[in-house]
This record gives C-alpha cells, structure tokens and sequence, in this order.
C-alpha cells in the first residue's frame, strides 16, 4: 500500500475507498482536483494527472510514436466491427503504455466523436462516423469496448464520447444555440450516445461548446437527466467539459457575468471535471463556496465521479493488471498491419465502369501488362495526417507504393505549379541560409511549389529544403490555444516574418497558410497580392518580408517556373493509364473551427482532371479526403472513382494493393453524397427530419447512396426470411444469402433496411433506416447465411404528447441488400404496437411538443428544463400544429404563457396555417420598455387566458405567432380565466 490510509487498500469497495479518499483531502486539495489538470497531493502520494488525451484513430503522443490508423470517417466506411474493436485495445494499449512511462497523463481519452453528421459541409466531417445513428453507435461501442479492456474492475484507458450532443456547425460554435425539437433529439442527435453508452460503457463523456435551445451544453439539463440517469453514467462515471467552455460560457455565450455562477450550473446540471486553466478553475470554486452558490458535500460528490475514474485506472494500485504494459507495445508489427487493414479496408469504389473499346473496367490494373501508369496529383506523393494523429514512424505515399510495385513503368507529375517571387521592381524573394525569405538582390529567387487548394488557400513548399514557408509569430502553433491566448493575440497582433521551416501543415492556425490574390499594378501588369495564415499582408520592410497590417496591401510579382497543369497533360499523353489523386489537406478548408466553403473538389483539381481526361480517357480518380464531394461532370467523365479518407501511415500501401487487385475494395460509404450544395439546407437548420435531410429522409436521388461501394467481384441476395410473421417487443430474427458470383475472392458488406406503415400519418417516419450490418468475407463461388435480430423498439418514434419512446403498429417492410438504394430483398410483415392516444390539452401541453412547425426556433425559458416556441424572425409568421388534440366538451379558454417584445399575435386556427381562424389576439407586451438601451435584460414570462369560443371532441390544432414573441406551455380547459 501508498501511504497508511484506507483508500489504498483494496481489499475494500470501490465507494469505501472513494469515500475514504476525499475524507482524507481538505478543503483546498479537494478544490485543486476539478481541474483537468489535476495537483498532486504529496502527504496522500496522489501523484498530478490530466484527464484528457486524444484517441481518435490512434493514441496521440504529440512528442513520441504512435501507431496512427486512417481517420475515423474512414474507419467508419469499413462498416467493420471486429476490426474496430481491434483499433480500440491498440489505443488502450498504447494510452497505457504512455502512462506508464510518464506517470502524468494518457489514460483519459476524449474520444469517439459520435456527433451526428447531418451535414457534409461541417469542418470536423473527417472525425466523426457518418450520417446514420445505429451505423455509429455500434461502430463507436466496439472502439470503446477495445480501448477500455475486458477487466471486471480496472479500466486500460477510459473513453469519452463526444461532443454531447447536437454539434455539427463550427462557425460561431462556441456561441450559438441550435434549435432541437424533442423528436430530433431522441431520434437522432441523443441516439448514437445511447447506443455507445448501452454497448461500449464508456467511463466518461465530453460536453459542446453550442448551447441547444439556448442552454450551454456545459451547464444542460440533458447532461445529468439522460446521461448519468437514463444512460448510468450516475456514480460511476465523470462527465468532462470541452477546452476552455467554463471561461466561454461568460466570455463567448455571456450566459453568466462570472465563472463562480458557471461553475455552480455545470455541477448542477451534471458536469463534473473542468477543462479550463486550473488559474481561473480553482478560484472560480472556491468563489462558488463563498457564495454559497455551492456546498462542500456538493463538491464532493462531483469528486467522487472523478476519482471513481482515477481508481478504476488503477492509479493508486500496485497489482493493476494493466501496470506492466511497457513502450515496446507502442506501434508494433501487429498494430501495424492492423493499420495497413484499416486502410484498405477503408476505401471505397463509387464507380468502375467499361469504356467502349474494352470489355472490362479499367480496375483493377494488371502489374504485368498494365504498360505504363501516370500518378498525377497533389496527393499522389504526399500523406497528410490531421490535428488528431500521432506521429507514426513511417509513413508511405501512394507515389511510393506503386512505384515500389511497378518500377519504372511510372511516370509522376503533382500538377502542381513550380512558381517564384519578386518585389514589384524587380528585386527577387529568396530564402537566406537561415529558411527566412526575404527580397535579395544578390540571390536567386528560390522557387516553390504552389498547392492551391481553392477559395484562396494555398502552401508554398520548398523541395529543395523539404519545407513549407510559414508565417512566425509570437503564438505557438504546436497545441490547441486557451481563449486568453486568441484573445490576447486578437488584440495585440504581432509582427510574422516567412520563414521555410513548416515540416509540415499541422498547426492549431495553419501557420504555413497563404492566401495569393491577383491584382493589377498601376501600370496595367499582372501581379499579386499576399496575405498570411492571420489575414495580414505581405509587405517588405526595409530589408525583411514580414506579414503586417497594412490597409494598402504591396503588390508582387509571381513567376511560373513549371506549369503544373502542363506537365499533367504531358504525362498523362505517354501513358497507358492515369491515376489521378486529389482531395484535400486535412487542416484546410475544413477542420475544427473551419467549416467547408464548398462540397466541390478545389477549381485546380477539377480542372486539372479535365485537362487528364482529355488527353487519357483511361483514368482513375482517387479522392483522399476526410469529406464527401458534390457531383460535377468532370468527374462523371472518368470511368473509375474512388474515395477513402486520409489513410495516414498505411495509406499508400492500401490504395496500390487496391488499385493493383491485390485486394477487392470493400468500403462503404457512411454518408451521402449529394448532387450539389442546393439538396441542403442551412448549416444551422437542425431539423433532420422535417428538413428531410440525410438518405433517411432525403426525397431525392443523391450522386451516390448512403452505404454504396462497388467490389471487384459480384454478389447475389436470395432467401429473405423473418423467424415469425410479426416483429414483438421480443424480436425475431432476418437471415439473409448472400453468394459470391464474381471472379474475384472479396468482403461484401451485407446492409438490413427496414420502414414501417400505419400509425397517425402526420407523424413523419425514415423512409428508410439501417437496422443491422454485417461484413463477410466470401471466396467466389462460396455462399454464406447473415442472421440479424430485430424487434418493434427498432421502429418506435419519440411520442411527444407522452415524452417515450412509443411503437406505432402497423406494416414494416425489410430489405436486404449492398447499399441503401441497391436493395435485392424485400419482405413485409405485420408491426407489433399500439396506438398513440390523442393528445389532453385540459392540462399543461409544452408548446415544444408539437407535431410539424415552421419559422419557429427552440429557446430556452430562464430557469426551466424545457425550451419555449419563438418565432424565428420578426417579420415572418412562426407555425406549430399539434394534431389529434382531445378537448373537453364546453371547452372556452386558452391559457398560455408568454413572452412578448414589442408588437406581436398569436392565433388559433384549425388544423393548419390556412385553417379556419378560431381566435386571434394582440399580446400584451412582457418587455422592459424603460430598460436603458445596451443594458442586459431577460425575458419576463406571464400567464395569460384569452376567451375563443367552445371546443369539444378531437380536433388538430395550428398556433401561430407573430412578432418577437415565444410560447412555452399552453391549455384549453373551460371556464374563462380559470384556475392555474
């Protein structure tokens, strides 16, 4: 044992030992604890620690190796559970080993990100596992289950979910509310965190930064009601805010006026461990104290789920069967392969097709008589890993593997433009002995390689010192920032000069940045302007090039050394085959912070892909990207197409052995991939379902399906069978045949689809949702029988008149087949349920709870757990129907509260917008008129009871508001001005 006290002894219960501990702290230890960077307690032989590491695909060691797996969108499109698992004890084990070594911190990691991807166009697209709640959470709770080990006590390394919940914009993401009806939330946002939390078990989850229906996440109801009550995370597990929100929730959100009340929400609400700088934390606590706004038994519960971690961690045990992993488990040959599977595993084929002269697709090349192959591209010869890799030991190009494979009968062009700058008289930029650029006019301009990766992005790579120019400033560009360094650096600014030592393009603010805009000099010559990673220009400065900020930008001039585009065409002429490989960096324009300016491939890209095609018609386009793209007819022109994420240190092992037919391809996609930006909606539209966005509500026929890939071998579905002719609370199994009738030996990934009829109408169901995945790996000729289980709860809708999960009976309809739109089974069956009830409207009905709105946003009441109704805009007219509605006979009153700014309406009317109106009535107005202007206010809510006539029997209902104005509970119940 450590010391002589009983939480060391572990012959007692966890609680006992728990208990024990935190009686034996005082008062400021216990403080020093909420922290994520946590003190040490010498006289207890508490050593310090940081919760908090990254997982994503791969532990992160930001200073040693690490075994770095493709990114997670990527490991989602293996619809793969056994290997996700697998990729999980290979980040516990190497979390472990980590802390074993340093003693400080490894063992508590944020990750998975199960955030709902509802929109492509969301920066961290890259991080998450697609656009299907049951696709993620079942691919989630493997990652989870392997990374926390099997032990009946000890955790290798805890997981922590995230970002809890609704999360899918990251413009103003620290800041702005998103609005989410009641059905969304359990059907959809909530859904994939239940299934992790009912499968995998995690120890943890991670908090957002966006509010949901004006609460902070940080400080929601939801946190402690759903997840450590509903879920279990309740006494045995810590909830864990996200970098900086304890400060943001006062600085970003202004939802308190100091970080003592924020502290005593978030306990409130359920938070527990704070990431924050302990220099604001502690004292924010021990305000909170003082205040009386929290008590120390308070406190101390909120200890013990951190702690309770910490000893399942076996952080102050000897005999923890976990202690003895070492760093020779860190990247091994077996978690090496594992990665070169991952990655192969990963890529999807969207199309193969046959040209007019040949009989076969072009893929798979023939290594011996596939004459010569062009690789084009900027990332043919390049592996980009994100913000949350590791750093592997190696890693391997698609350049690099093929060459490997096919010798000299590559020829290799990037595309990329070899260009050069000077002063706009001449002088040339060059780079001194020390990597700085500067104008010189005793040297040579030094060239560089221009990616431009669109909307004015672009990086300038020297290859004669295998470095990127960046701009150096005063703010390290190697780790997240606090808010206090954004916001110091927002202030003062600082002077950058350009200096060509980037390895690499990783960094918090994307340091080797340059935005190249054309502009015209006065003399009407063609020349450029330059700005820096922070907005800033260019400009010569005496004898230095530094990033300034200057409101009349200098002009340079830029020199094409090799056209980029040029030598694409060349290339592309001598060979027999091209393989293109575009995408994009994972740091650029689209990343956390960074939303996507566009779901096109960059203008260069498409361009460069036309330019190939026109000369070589034989050629395949391999996207490299963490998103999906939108259809263009470019290319639509070429005959093969692929896509996988960043495949990071396996990745051109995996796209050779699938391009060269050592493996069939076999990924699948995890998220739809649209015509164009015009299918979607706006980013902040949190609707999934009245929007009709993702394939299951989706109306129209995307470019390519939720859960499409095509193999190199051929599949046929027969013997759709269900073990009872109806689908019970009990559940009934569906076995499908699958036979292998192609050429080629390959894993086929067979796809369950279900949908159901019946029920109310108005209720809106999927049109389809994946029920159940499986991949099997079949030698042709060879058949296999899949079995899945389903049951009735598989179709329940969130009932809101009644607030549960509720099964409508009914038809369903079962199809089995290899993606969401290439379905070759069907059968139908009856559907177990019941009938939703109409809804009582004599007692309270939360206006939320409705059944289809329209120009309505979702806000919070101050003080209350359940959102309001707003309209969404002042000038537009904001509708919410409830239907099915049962009024008692004689009924006369509607009894609502409100609040009210300004002018503003509200009406009754029947069934719909354009139904018969029944009442129409001015609200008296709640506002502070007086109120000085700027000065803060909130809304002021009051009880009001309008007269509309006599109600009976079972009607729908429309309410519709006018104004700036909101709505949170309402009745109709007889009796003018009755009780309340």
């Amino acid at each position: 044992m450590k010391n002589n006290f009983p939480f060391n002894d572990t012959s007692l219960d966890l609680e006992s030992r728990v208990k024990n501990l935190i009686g034996n702290l005082t008062l400021e230890e216990k403080i020093s604890l909420i922290p994520t960077q946590q003190a040490a307690v010498p006289r207890l032989g508490i050593e310090a620690y940081d919760i908090g590491a990254e997982g994503a695909h791969g532990f992160v060691d930001r200073s040693g190796l690490s075994t770095v797996f493709p990114q997670t969108i990527a490991l989602a499109s293996t619809w793969n559970r056994e290997l996700l698992f697998k990729i999980g004890q290979v980040i516990g084990t190497e979390a472990r080993a980590y802390y074993n070594k340093n003693k400080h911190g490894g063992t508590s990691l944020w990750f998975p990100t199960v955030d709902m991807e509802k929109d492509p166009r969301w920066g961290r697209t890259e991080e998450g596992y697609g656009e299907d709640p049951f696709l993620a959470g079942e691919l989630a709770s493997e990652i989870v289950r392997g990374t926390q080990g099997d032990d009946p006590f000890y955790v290798r390394a805890t997981c922590a979910p995230k970002h809890f919940f609704a999360n899918n914009n990251e413009k103003d993401r620290v800041s702005c509310s998103c609005s989410v009806s009641a059905r969304n939330m359990r059907e959809y946002f909530l859904e994939p965190f239940r299934r992790v939390f009912e499968k995998g078990r995690p120890f943890s989850i991670m908090t957002a930064y966006n509010e949901v229906n004006g609460i902070p996440m940080i400080q929601h109801p939801a946190v402690g009601d759903i997840v450590k009550k509903e879920w279990g995370l309740e006494n045995r597990g810590h909830v864990v805010s996200d970098g900086g929100d304890v400060s943001m929730t006062v600085t970003a959100h202004h939802y308190f006026a100091d970080h003592a009340q924020t502290i005593a929400a978030s306990f409130r609400a359920g938070s527990d461990s704070m990431t924050d700088q302990p220099s604001m934390v502690i004292p924010a606590v021990k305000s909170a104290l003082e205040q009386g706004l929290i008590s120390e038994e308070e406190l101390d519960l909120h200890l013990a789920n951190i702690m309770r971690v910490r000893f399942r961690l076996g952080h102050f045990d000897s005999d923890c069967p976990y202690n003895s992993i070492d760093e020779s488990s860190m990247m091994t040959q077996e978690s090496k392969q594992l990665a070169r599977q991952a990655a192969v595993q990963s890529v999807v084929l969207l199309k193969n097709k046959c040209n007019l002269k040949e009989k076969k697709p072009l893929l798979p090349l023939d290594a011996k008589n596939c004459g010569h192959v062009a690789v084009i591209g900027p990332l043919s010869d390049k592996v980009y890993t994100d913000w949350y890799s590791g750093n592997p030991s190696y890693t391997v190009s698609p350049l690099e593997a093929i060459e490997r494979e096919l010798g000299d009968k590559v020829i290799f062009e990037s595309g990329n433009d070899e260009i050069s700058f000077s002063t706009d008289n001449g002088v040339p930029l060059s780079l001194s002995a020390a990597g700085i650029l500067e104008p010189s006019e005793k040297r040579e301009a030094s060239v560089f390689v221009r990616d431009d990766w669109g909307w004015g992005a672009n990086t300038l790579y020297s290859a004669e010192r295998k470095m990127y120019l960046q701009t150096v400033d005063d703010l390290p560009f190697d780790h997240q920032p606090s808010s206090e360094e954004i916001e110091q650096f927002k202030k003062n600014g600082s002077r950058g000069k350009i200096v060509c030592s980037a390895k690499n393009t990783v960094s918090w603010f994307v340091s080797p940045l340059f935005n190249i805009i054309d502009n015209e000099a006065d003399d009407g010559s063609k020349c450029v302007m330059i700005r820096s990673w922070n907005g800033k220009s260019l400009g010569v400065n005496g004898t230095s090039l530094e990033s300034v900020q200057n409101d009349s930008p200098q002009n340079f001039k830029m020199h094409v050394v090799k056209d980029g585009l040029k030598a694409a065409e060349n290339a592309a002429s001598k060979a027999d085959t091209v393989l293109v490989f575009c995408g994009s960096n994972p740091m650029i324009n689209g990343k956390e912070e960074v939303d996507r300016p566009s779901l096109n491939l960059p203008p260069r890209q498409l361009e460069l892909i036309k330019r190939i095609v026109s000369v070589n018609p034989r050629a395949a386009v391999i996207l490299v990207s963490g998103y999906p793209y939108a259809k263009d007819s470019v290319l639509e022109e070429v005959p093969s197409l692929l896509w996988c994420g960043h495949g990071m240190q396996e990745e051109g092992n995996a796209l050779a052995d699938i391009l060269l037919g050592k493996e069939s391809p076999s990924g699948r996609l995890p998220l739809t991939w649209y015509n164009s930006e015009s299918e979607l909606h706006d980013m902040m539209d949190y609707d999934v379902i009245g929007s009709g966005m993702t394939y299951r509500y989706f109306e129209g026929k995307p470019w390519f399906a939720f859960g499409h890939g095509l193999s190199y071998s051929e599949f046929e579905y027969s013997g759709l069978k269900v073990s009872s002719d109806r689908i019970t609370e009990q559940g009934a199994e569906v076995s499908v045949t699958v036979k292998n009738t192609g050429s080629a030996d390959a894993a086929e990934v067979v796809q369950l689809y279900a949908s159901s009829k019946g029920g109310h109408e108005w209720i809106k169901v999927p049109k389809l949702f994946l029920a159940g995945f499986e991949r099997v790996f079949l030698k042709k000729g060879e058949s296999r029988t899949v079995t899945f289980r389903i049951s009735s709860a598989d179709f329940a809708v969130w009932d809101v008149t009644r607030d549960c999960f509720f099964t409508q009976a009914g038809t369903c309809t079962l199809r089995a087949g290899s993606s969401s739109d290439n379905l070759k089974c069907t059968t139908s069956l009856e559907l177990c349920g019941g009938t939703i009830p109409p809804r009582r409207t004599d007692s309270w009905v939360y206006a939320w709870n409705y059944d289809s709105c329209y120009g309505t946003r979702l806000h919070e009441r101050r003080g209350s757990p359940v959102p309001a109704v707003f309209a969404k805009s002042e000038k537009e007219r904001a509708c919410v129907t409830y239907m099915d509605c049962i009024f008692e006979d004689g009924s006369d009153t509607f009894t609502a509260e409100f609040c009210v700014e300004g002018e503003c309406y509200a009406e009754l009317r029947d069934g719909c917008e354009s139904g018969a109106l029944i009442m129409r009535v001015l609200l008296p107005v709640t506002g502070n008129i007086c109120s000085v202007p700027g000065t803060p206010e909130r809304a002021v809510w009051t009880r009001m009871s309008f007269k509309t006539g006599n109600f009976a029997g079972v009607k729908n209902l429309c309410l519709v508001l006018e104004g700036n104005c909101g709505i949170q509970k309402f009745k109709i119940n007889k009796g003018f001005l009755c009780k309340t």
